[in-house]
Order: structure tokens, then sequence, then C-alpha cells
């Protein structure tokens, strides 16, 4: 995964991190019927979201995944999370390593 890919999907991830998921488990579309064939203007964006907020998931995963003081750091770095110490910098290095890894094995392009 290049540099650009990685800091592309780590902006995503903190998007989806940062919106609120208070929707109570209810559809934020309501459902209709359709007689096949049709498609709306926003389907598009609708299909893009979809795979952003999947390719969110997939990275909040993999952060999940490595080391606490590596979380850490991402977290204080993309989210604002106020929270720092000596070793942050080198940890934050690390853990950009570490996803880049786990990403190209999870198959994130």
């Amino acid at each position: 995964m290049t540099n650009e890919d990685l800091m592309r999907h780590m902006a995503n991830w903190a998007d989806y991190m940062k919106v609120p998921t208070h929707k109570l488990g209810y559809p934020s579309k309501s459902l209709c019927m359709s007689s096949g064939g049709g498609s709306s203007d926003d389907e598009f964006e609708h299909m893009c979201s979809e795979v952003d907020i999947r390719c969110a998931q997939i990275m909040d995963g993999i952060i999940d995944s490595i080391s606490m003081p590596q979380r850490v750091a991402v977290n204080h770095h993309w989210l604002g999370v106020k929270h720092c110490y000596q070793t942050q910098l080198l940890d934050y290095e690390e853990a950009l390593e570490n996803i880049s890894r786990l990403a190209d094995k999870r198959g994130l392009q």
C-alpha cells in the first residue's frame, strides 16, 4: 500500500470515527417498492458511501489489533485525543507501518 493510499484510508477512518452513531438501529432511508431496473440520482453516491464505510470498518479493526501505545498514538494524531507521552512519535510511525502491512494482508487498496 502506498503512503498516499494509507493516508486516504486513515482520513476516511477518522471521518468515520467522528460521526455520531446514535441511529438506534433504524435505517437512514425508508424502504420502498421498485419494479426493477430503476436507479435514483444519488445511487452512485450511496454506493460509494457504503464502500467508504466498509473500508473504515476494516481500518478500525486493523487499528484495534495493534498495540495499545500505537493505538493511542494514532488516536492522538487522527482523532485529537489529548494524551501525550515521550515515545508517541515513534509509536505513531511504527503504527503506520503495522497498519499498512495489515491492510495489505486484508486486501485494502
